[in-house]
């Protein structure tokens, strides 16, 4: 971790859009609604059974369900906490990926490839494959088309600067 590198430019900074936090809210909302139905549902067949074993697989169901929906919604107000904070910053040679003053490099000579990625035949996301076997994906952000066009032409250039000294020595 590298805290004393100095921050990127604003127009080479990105942040988490509202739209994305606005999507999340949504979707936790109706997962919670669609959990709330399906408890109830449960709920009324437990009640109406007398099998003992059958109360208590659906008892197990409910147990489930409920567990998911804590699970759930603790990762979920984690990543409200956490989006606040968090920026990619592009920089010659690398991203910063900053999050609650944590801040970690990506060195853009471990990146193998980039691929963008389409839903719908519109681009949502940049893919950058690592050395390592991981991927980086980048979805989400402000300015995502702006960003997305900013790292493929940084990785180019690095890219052309490793051919280059590939073929130097």
């Amino acid at each position: 971790m590298n805290t004393e590198t100095p921050r990127a430019p604003r127009e080479r900074t990105f942040r988490i859009s509202r739209e994305t936090i606005r999507l999340r809210h949504r979707n936790t909302i109706l997962g919670f609604a669609f959990a709330g139905a399906l408890f109830w549902i449960v709920w009324r067949f437990r009640a109406d059974t007398t099998e003992p074993f059958r109360a208590m697989l659906l008892g197990l169901v409910l147990l489930f369900l409920v567990l998911f929906g804590v699970v759930h919604f603790v990762g979920y107000l984690r990543y409200l906490r956490r989006s606040r904070t968090h920026r990619v910053e592009v920089e010659e040679d690398c991203l910063y990926f900053t999050t609650e003053g944590e801040r970690t490099r990506l060195d853009l000579r471990d990146v193998l490839l980039i691929e963008r990625q389409k839903r719908l035949g519109e681009i949502v996301s940049l893919m950058l494959r690592l050395r390592n076997q991981r991927h980086v994906r980048l979805e989400g952000y402000e300015d995502q088309e702006r960003l997305m066009d900013l790292v493929a032409q940084r990785f180019d250039a690095v890219s052309a600067s490793r051919r280059e000294q590939g073929t130097a020595e």
